[in-house]
């Protein structure tokens, strides 16, 4: 009675903890590259590397469909829906499909595509030669009047056409046919969103905003050490963006609720990789989804990410990385220098059953960080465990994990 009523606990709390959750992705890859998500009629879909992934279940599971294409034709770089129709550019082509992806046929474009957008019935691409524009659906394509490589950010806002240039930030009022540089100090800009008339703007030198279109810009303070910022999405008065730090390779979600002068860190449950980061957000009913350059696509809910204040239960905001497990996992929480990471507190991890199954008296991190000796971040080996869904527990604190 004892072990039911325990392991009923555990997993109530359990199920009060919202977080991101990695989706079901079918292909010989574990951890497909993705690098752009969108939604239209009532599907999503994804670019990576198998080209082209489809999800109608609200992005439980993703098929690859790669009907007309071979491995010479993969990865694919940016996808648009224009018309009815959807594009996509990889590493030589641009693709089209009339029938949601079902099969896809070469438009008469031969150059790597890194971006694509549409306004006003005209398709806007950028390549290896510049940007270009078309009127009849890809079929011919005009020069614009810029003519560097490679543009990695198109956006379209109201009447208007930005783009991120080695130049620096540029607009366009006629669709895509001339461009003006507005904004050199924005030159690499990786990321472009709008929240009501606030530009927010990502580089590989941090977040900035603007109340005039780009012309002129405010760095803002993420409270975390990291330089680059390669995905944002806005949601009712929140502002969510990934964070990439070169110190320790490793990326982080952020939610802002006041315009991006404070931030509350969003990553439970995303597995906590080095040289990864998130190439792009996409929001589609009640969930928002997270592209990742090497493990796949994470959703979580909205309710979740919106919460700026996390459950008060979760002590020193702990969670939970390497999941399925193999030898060890890690668990993550505030540094606190030369203190217990959870003071005072064991370590249990419990089975299906309820057992107690391996108990971790040392609560001190055990990975040093390089610098101060210490670091967040403590470290647990679990290869004696056999393969199965396991519970921690510090303190009030639960979390589970998949050992394999």
């Amino acid at each position: 009675m004892k072990k039911t009523f325990l392991l009923l606990v555990i997993i109530a709390t359990q199920s009060l903890l919202p977080q991101w959750e990695k989706c079901q992705m079918i292909y010989h890859i574990n951890n497909p590259r993705i690098y752009s998500i969108i939604s239209s009629n009532n599907f999503l879909y994804a670019v990576g590397d198998a080209c082209f992934w489809i999800s109608s279940d609200d992005g439980y599971s993703w098929q690859v469909s790669n009907e007309g294409l071979s491995s010479r034709d993969c990865p694919a770089y940016s996808i648009a829906e224009f018309n009815g129709n959807i594009f996509i550019g990889g590493l030589s082509y641009l693709l089209k499909s009339v029938d949601n992806g079902k099969n896809w046929i070469k438009t008469n474009h031969n150059n790597r595509v890194q971006a694509i957008v549409n306004k006003d019935s005209i398709l806007i691409i950028s390549d290896n030669q510049g940007i270009l524009y078309s009127t009849d659906q890809g079929e011919s394509w005009n020069k614009s009047n810029y003519s560097q490589p490679f543009c990695y950010k198109l956006y379209v806002y109201n009447d208007f056409i930005f783009a991120g240039s080695e130049k620096g930030l540029m607009v366009s009022n006629d669709c895509g046919k001339t461009w003006e540089i507005i904004n050199e100090d924005l030159a690499g800009l990786s990321a472009i969103e709008f929240k009501n008339k606030l530009m927010l703007i990502g580089t590989f030198n941090g977040f900035f905003v603007s109340y005039d279109f780009g012309r002129t810009t405010e760095k803002k303070d993420l409270g975390v050490q990291a330089e680059i910022v390669r995905a944002i999405t806005a949601y009712d008065n929140f502002i969510i963006i990934s964070a990439y730090s070169k110190a320790d390779s490793m990326t982080t979600i952020l939610i802002s609720s006041d315009d991006g002068n404070t931030w509350s860190e969003k990553i439970i449950g995303i597995e906590r990789v080095k040289n990864t980061d998130i190439y792009d957000f996409h929001i589609f009913n009640d969930w928002i989804f997270a592209a990742n350059s090497h493990i796949g696509i994470y959703k979580t809910n909205l309710s979740y990410i919106t919460s700026i204040e996390e459950l008060s239960w979760i002590s020193d905001n702990l969670y939970i990385s390497h999941s399925p497990a193999g030898e060890y996992i890690e668990i993550y929480g505030l540094n606190k220098g030369l203190q217990p990471l959870v003071p005072e507190q064991n370590i249990k991890i419990f089975n299906l059953l309820g057992e107690c199954v391996l108990s971790v008296a040392q609560t001190f991190p055990s990975v040093d960080s390089g610098q101060t000796g210490m670091s967040d971040l403590l470290r647990i080996d679990v290869s004696g465990l056999p393969a199965g869904v396991y519970f921690v527990r510090v303190g009030d604190w639960v979390g589970r994990f998949v050992k394999v």
